[in-house]
């Protein structure tokens, strides 16, 4: 629009001095419009705005730490399981007995078509019952060492000893209280024997208190049978 204005006005200046030039000398038609053009170009630059170019900052996004994210590897919690009794040149002594039960015999070979172990009875420990108000009756846990005479690894089967009061009465092992008795005493499973080695272990039974004098008989299943286990309770 600017322009267009312009353009009008030097047109009008140029027509303006044709009128007064007229009836004067004839005037140079080139010379008035090559004017003319000088003059609206003068104008155009004069009027024509200066513009300085801007910069744009471009900022360059930097990156940041990078976070290392680490995901906990479930771990779970074994349950507890028997070491392996391996047989050395020098075996552990056996526990000195602290009681004041008296042990006649401690030594027996039982053996079948799967287990063939020497027994030796160490010490006879006695404890109150598991129900206190049971006042009848009490623990006697038999502290033995197991060794198996096999060619490979075996379990000591607690269950194969019968207790036999002289009374004739008969008592089989209590595994519960004798799961207790090994962890209380800190003894061995009697699992994973190996050949020629030594497990020290307890068998614990659930006796009357009238009962004093006892004997280590063999379960059905035993084949062999050499020896014998007795002891008397003060």
């Amino acid at each position: 629009m600017r322009r267009t204005v312009l353009c009008i006005v030097a047109i009008a200046s140029a027509s303006s001095l044709l009128m007064a030039c007229d009836g004067a000398a004839t005037p140079d038609i080139s010379a008035v419009q090559t004017q003319a053009a000088h003059d609206f170009a003068a104008t155009l630059t004069a009027e024509a705005p200066t513009s300085t170019p801007t910069e744009v900052a471009t900022e360059v996004p930097t990156a940041g730490p990078t976070a290392t994210i680490e995901i906990p590897t479930p771990t779970s919690t074994p349950e507890p399981t028997a070491t392996p009794i391996i047989a050395t040149s020098t075996p552990e002594p056996s526990p000195t007995p602290t009681s004041q039960v008296k042990i006649t015999e401690d030594m027996l070979r039982m053996a079948n078509a799967e287990n063939d172990w020497q027994i030796h009875l160490v010490d006879v420990v006695v404890k109150p019952g598991e129900w206190p108000e049971r006042t009848d009756r009490q623990d006697v846990v038999l502290i033995i060492e197991v060794t198996n005479m096999l060619q490979w690894i075996n379990t000591f089967p607690g269950l194969y000893l019968v207790l036999v009061d002289s009374q004739g009465r008969t008592y089989e092992q209590d595994i519960s209280r004798s799961i207790d008795y090994i962890m209380m005493f800190e003894l061995d499973w009697g699992a994973d024997v190996y050949p020629d080695a030594t497990a020290i272990t307890c068998i614990s039974y659930s006796v009357p208190l009238d009962a004093h004098s006892f004997a280590v008989s063999p379960f059905w299943s035993v084949d062999v049978w050499e020896g014998r286990l007795s002891f008397e309770l003060p």
